[in-house]
Protein backbone atom coordinates (compact mmCIF):
# COMPACT_ATOMS: atom_id res chain seq x y z
CA UNK A 1 0.00 0.00 0.00
CA UNK A 2 1.51 3.49 -0.88
CA UNK A 3 -0.01 5.84 1.90
CA UNK A 4 -1.19 3.70 4.79
CA UNK A 5 -2.37 5.82 8.46
CA UNK A 6 -3.23 3.60 11.37
CA UNK A 7 -6.76 2.40 11.94
CA UNK A 8 -6.91 3.63 14.87
CA UNK A 9 -5.73 6.99 14.22
CA UNK A 10 -8.07 6.99 11.38
CA UNK A 11 -11.12 6.52 13.61
CA UNK A 12 -9.61 8.84 15.97
CA UNK A 13 -9.29 11.68 13.58
CA UNK A 14 -12.66 10.77 12.20
CA UNK A 15 -14.57 10.72 15.60
CA UNK A 16 -12.72 14.28 16.44
CA UNK A 17 -14.83 15.40 13.22
CA UNK A 18 -17.75 13.73 13.92
CA UNK A 19 -17.91 16.07 16.74
CA UNK A 20 -18.08 19.19 14.56
CA UNK A 21 -20.33 18.18 11.92
CA UNK A 22 -22.79 19.87 10.25
CA UNK A 23 -25.44 17.54 8.71
CA UNK A 24 -27.61 20.28 7.36
CA UNK A 25 -25.43 21.02 4.56
CA UNK A 26 -24.61 17.42 3.31
CA UNK A 27 -28.11 15.90 4.15
CA UNK A 28 -29.78 19.12 1.35
CA UNK A 29 -27.54 17.69 -0.93
CA UNK A 30 -28.51 14.09 -0.67
CA UNK A 31 -31.11 11.83 -2.48
CA UNK A 32 -31.00 8.86 -0.18
CA UNK A 33 -30.38 8.83 3.93
CA UNK A 34 -27.33 8.14 5.42
CA UNK A 35 -25.95 5.88 8.42
CA UNK A 36 -23.27 6.50 10.33
CA UNK A 37 -20.90 3.39 9.68
CA UNK A 38 -17.00 2.56 10.70
CA UNK A 39 -14.81 -0.41 8.69
CA UNK A 40 -11.82 -0.29 6.57
CA UNK A 41 -11.95 0.81 3.00
CA UNK A 42 -8.99 0.48 0.53
CA UNK A 43 -9.59 2.83 -2.39
CA UNK A 44 -8.18 2.00 -5.85
CA UNK A 45 -8.91 4.48 -8.93
CA UNK A 46 -10.11 3.33 -12.09
CA UNK A 47 -8.76 3.73 -15.37
CA UNK A 48 -10.04 2.67 -18.54
CA UNK A 49 -9.19 -1.25 -18.25
CA UNK A 50 -7.99 -1.50 -15.00
CA UNK A 51 -6.68 -0.29 -11.98
CA UNK A 52 -4.30 2.72 -11.81
CA UNK A 53 -2.01 2.97 -8.65
CA UNK A 54 -1.54 1.25 -5.55
CA UNK A 55 -4.38 1.19 -3.23
CA UNK A 56 -4.83 3.44 -0.48
CA UNK A 57 -6.36 2.78 3.54
CA UNK A 58 -9.02 4.63 5.14
CA UNK A 59 -11.83 4.64 7.11
CA UNK A 60 -15.61 4.28 6.07
CA UNK A 61 -18.01 7.41 7.55
CA UNK A 62 -21.11 7.05 6.33
CA UNK A 63 -22.65 4.81 3.63
CA UNK A 64 -27.03 5.22 2.56
CA UNK A 65 -28.28 3.63 -0.79
CA UNK A 66 -26.37 6.48 -3.52
CA UNK A 67 -23.24 6.45 -1.61
CA UNK A 68 -20.83 6.66 0.70
CA UNK A 69 -18.67 8.71 2.76
CA UNK A 70 -14.54 7.98 3.74
CA UNK A 71 -11.59 9.61 5.10
CA UNK A 72 -8.51 9.04 3.29
CA UNK A 73 -4.76 10.29 3.54
CA UNK A 74 -5.24 10.87 -0.70
CA UNK A 75 -6.71 13.41 -2.42
CA UNK A 76 -9.44 13.07 -5.33
CA UNK A 77 -10.65 15.41 -7.77
CA UNK A 78 -14.40 14.97 -7.81
CA UNK A 79 -15.14 12.66 -11.34
CA UNK A 80 -12.53 10.57 -10.72
CA UNK A 81 -13.96 6.39 -10.67
CA UNK A 82 -12.24 4.44 -7.96
CA UNK A 83 -13.26 0.83 -6.39
CA UNK A 84 -13.92 0.88 -2.64
CA UNK A 85 -13.55 -2.52 -0.72
CA UNK A 86 -15.08 -2.32 2.13
CA UNK A 87 -13.87 -4.72 4.71
CA UNK A 88 -15.90 -6.12 7.43
CA UNK A 89 -13.12 -8.08 9.85
CA UNK A 90 -10.58 -8.03 7.65
CA UNK A 91 -13.11 -9.82 4.68
CA UNK A 92 -14.26 -7.93 1.32
CA UNK A 93 -18.03 -7.00 2.34
CA UNK A 94 -18.64 -4.99 -1.05
CA UNK A 95 -16.52 -3.42 -4.07
CA UNK A 96 -18.60 -1.09 -5.18
CA UNK A 97 -17.45 1.64 -7.92
CA UNK A 98 -17.70 5.38 -6.78
CA UNK A 99 -17.75 8.11 -8.59
CA UNK A 100 -16.26 11.03 -6.40
CA UNK A 101 -18.87 14.32 -5.60
CA UNK A 102 -16.88 16.17 -3.14
CA UNK A 103 -13.01 15.66 -1.46
CA UNK A 104 -11.57 18.19 1.14
CA UNK A 105 -8.78 18.39 3.22
CA UNK A 106 -9.29 18.42 6.80
CA UNK A 107 -6.73 17.59 8.67
CA UNK A 108 -2.95 17.02 7.96
CA UNK A 109 -2.54 14.92 4.92
CA UNK A 110 -6.26 13.23 5.51
CA UNK A 111 -8.87 14.30 3.32
CA UNK A 112 -13.01 13.82 3.95
CA UNK A 113 -14.50 12.28 0.61
CA UNK A 114 -17.61 11.02 -0.41
CA UNK A 115 -19.10 9.55 -4.19
CA UNK A 116 -22.63 8.01 -5.26
CA UNK A 117 -22.04 4.09 -6.29
CA UNK A 118 -22.12 3.36 -10.22
CA UNK A 119 -21.81 1.20 -12.78
CA UNK A 120 -18.93 -1.46 -12.83
CA UNK A 121 -16.61 -0.44 -15.49
CA UNK A 122 -16.61 -3.56 -17.24
CA UNK A 123 -20.26 -4.37 -17.33
CA UNK A 124 -20.06 -0.86 -19.15
CA UNK A 125 -17.34 -2.39 -21.72
CA UNK A 126 -19.76 -4.92 -22.43
CA UNK A 127 -22.47 -2.69 -23.51
CA UNK A 128 -20.08 -0.79 -25.74
CA UNK A 129 -19.85 2.22 -23.28
CA UNK A 130 -16.63 3.47 -22.48
CA UNK A 131 -16.18 4.00 -19.03
CA UNK A 132 -13.92 7.24 -19.43
CA UNK A 133 -16.82 8.74 -20.87
CA UNK A 134 -18.24 8.45 -17.07
CA UNK A 135 -15.76 11.61 -16.16
CA UNK A 136 -18.21 13.80 -18.38
CA UNK A 137 -21.52 14.91 -16.71
CA UNK A 138 -22.42 16.49 -20.06
CA UNK A 139 -25.84 14.49 -20.56
CA UNK A 140 -26.69 10.96 -22.44
CA UNK A 141 -25.13 9.43 -25.01
CA UNK A 142 -26.58 7.10 -27.60
CA UNK A 143 -24.93 3.90 -27.86
CA UNK A 144 -25.21 1.50 -31.12
CA UNK A 145 -25.09 -1.80 -29.59
CA UNK A 146 -26.70 -5.25 -31.23
CA UNK A 147 -29.03 -5.25 -28.80
CA UNK A 148 -32.03 -7.87 -28.97
CA UNK A 149 -35.69 -6.46 -28.33
CA UNK A 150 -37.40 -7.20 -25.05
CA UNK A 151 -39.92 -8.64 -26.85
CA UNK A 152 -37.40 -10.67 -28.45
CA UNK A 153 -35.90 -12.22 -25.57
Amino acid sequence: MSRSVDPRELLARLEQLEQVRSDEVGQSKRGFRRFVVRGDVMIEPVVRLGLEGEPVGGMLRDVGLGGIGFISPARYEPGTLVYVEMLVHGYTAARPVLVIRHCRQVEGDLCLAGGNFCAEPAQLLNLGVDPAALRCETGAEDVSGDFASPSEA
